[in-house]
């Protein structure tokens, strides 16, 4: 379902932490291979949709398979186009529902938006991730990644548990691999000169942060600070909804709000395949 984060208008009372100076050193972070797009096309939606109380404006993209014939390729094409029609008609619902109450007058303005990024393809699987964003008259611009994880072999949406062994216990690997990646990621608004939210921490700053008092100023990370990190990251599905394939290893994306105050944005890791071999179903194989 089309999702609108409406705490875009809270006011953020997290300073950015301000550092004096660092060593050029980076945590180590994992960079997937791209994935291969020659097989794929754009689709590109661009319209003003206009309703008695406002306007919409649709500038949306996404990817169709090219030469589509077998019956997995053809249900992926028409898997991600519901996908974005059912996103946009969500989307409408929402903004006449907000609207209802609204007197005549000058029409309200509103947009939605969409970009895609192909993770990971091979003959068997695809893994898209769909960067939405929109306006719906709030503060700031909302953003909503979701993502696809298509098995074109079965002609279906697989489960982030298809990945793991029967009863495992995934998601508590899960939250704990993701947990020490994000400790050495910025998740503050700014963490030094040219250090900004996402990127990999230095490593003086990983060992100031693992010194420093979780209530102390100092640390880099905000996030840490009042635990909205480990709120973000507990043991639960809807915590790792979002979860695309990649050479490299699962990637994490994590949305607004979710480990760390609005001013981040949305944040990324990849977890490498090798942290999670303990849980990870001995069949797969994504390199």
């Amino acid at each position: 379902k089309a999702q609108v984060n409406e705490s875009t208008n809270r006011a953020n009372s997290n300073p950015p932490a301000v550092v004096s100076s660092f060593d050029n050193k980076q945590a180590e972070s994992v960079k997937p291979k791209p994935a291969d797009l020659s097989g794929f096309s754009s689709v590109k939606i661009k319209r003003t949709d206009r309703k008695s109380k406002f306007t919409l404006k649709i500038d949306v993209e996404y990817p169709q398979l090219k030469n589509a014939k077998s019956s997995g390729k053809i249900e992926f094409n028409q898997y991600v186009k519901k996908h974005v029609d059912e996103q946009i008609s969500d989307f409408i619902e929402f903004l006449l529902e907000k609207n209802k109450e609204m007197k005549s007058g000058s029409k309200s303005e509103y947009e939605i938006n969409l970009s895609y990024d192909v993770e990971y393809v091979s003959n068997d699987f695809i893994s898209v991730l769909m960067n939405w964003n929109g306006f719906s008259g709030y503060l700031n611009m909302d953003y909503f990644p979701l993502t696809i994880n298509y098995d074109l072999k079965k002609s279906r949406q697989i489960k982030l548990e298809d990945l793991f062994e029967p009863n495992a216990k995934y998601l508590e690997n899960l939250s704990e691999v993701s947990r020490k990646k994000l400790r050495r990621t910025c998740l503050s608004c700014g963490c030094g000169d040219g250090i900004n939210a996402g990127d990999p921490l230095p490593e003086n700053l990983v060992e100031e942060n693992n010194r420093q008092n979780a209530n102390t100023d100092v640390n880099a990370n905000s996030a840490l600070r009042d635990g909205w990190m480990n709120r973000g990251t507990e043991a639960k599905e809807e915590n790792f909804n979002n979860w695309s394939v990649t050479t490299e290893g699962l990637k994490m994306t994590f949305g607004e709000y979710q480990v760390g105050p609005g001013c981040i944005g949305i944040i990324h890791i990849v977890i490498p395949f090798s942290d999670l071999q303990s849980v990870l179903r001995k069949d797969l194989n994504f390199n």
